[in-house]
């Protein structure tokens, strides 16, 4: 990675788009005040931003900075709140894999998910990265969760995702159901159980079950 794309991530580590007031907080759904974006770097050819869900009123706002971040796609798994054609204007594709606040991904949703990380990933190099957003209403729960899919679909393990998520976007990934839904998916993957994974989530050892699953 040059010195000037090295500059440049650090920079968008996290970015406030449209900057919160002196006295305001970020919270869960607060408006476009409080919308920025969290680069979640895997590799020099691959990254991912998180962010809430821009607005027809904020969008022309999130196109600047990700055009910035050289940005490929846009993925929305919440409901749109905002027309796609300043986006495609840009080059920049927007794809619609929406799914429950607060759930795991279906089947459906998750395989297109993966397969655009890796069509992408093999376009890819250091010098012309593959950088993907996604983002659903607050950019806690579902954005962030595809993202530790893609991370562990490239060979991290569960927990390294999470903490990976987490370091670069604070108050992620709440919901017991959708963490659980990440290790289960780890482990049918590599058909090998791990209680050491469930005691520190405190998890139960029978969620991950003590034989083989086949897929």
């Amino acid at each position: 990675m040059s010195g000037i794309q090295t500059q440049l991530l650090n920079e968008f580590d996290t970015v406030w788009v449209c900057p919160p007031s002196p006295s305001s907080q970020p919270t869960r759904g607060s408006g476009p005040l409080t919308s920025s974006l969290s680069v979640v770097e895997y590799s020099s050819s691959l990254r991912f931003v998180i962010t809430e869900s821009p607005t027809d009123s904020t969008l022309a706002r999130y196109v600047q900075t990700l055009k910035k971040l050289r940005l490929t796609d846009v993925v929305r798994v919440c409901e749109a709140a905002y027309s796609p054609k300043l986006l495609l204007a840009n080059g920049i594709d927007v794809h619609d894999l929406a799914f429950k606040d607060g759930q795991a991904p279906p089947p459906q949703v998750l395989t297109k998910w993966l397969e655009l990380v890796k069509r992408r990933s093999a376009q890819a190099s250091a010098s012309n990265p593959a950088t993907i957003a996604v983002h659903c209403v607050a950019g806690l729960g579902r954005a962030p969760l595809l993202v530790c899919y893609a991370l562990i679909d490239n060979g991290m393990e569960p927990e390294e995702a999470l903490a990976a998520v987490r370091a670069k976007r604070r108050g992620v990934l709440s919901s017991s159901k959708q963490v659980e839904a990440l290790y289960d998916a780890f482990y049918r993957r590599t058909r090998a159980a791990s209680p050491s994974f469930a005691s520190r989530l405190g998890l139960p050892r029978v969620f991950f079950g003590a034989k083989k699953v086949e897929v």
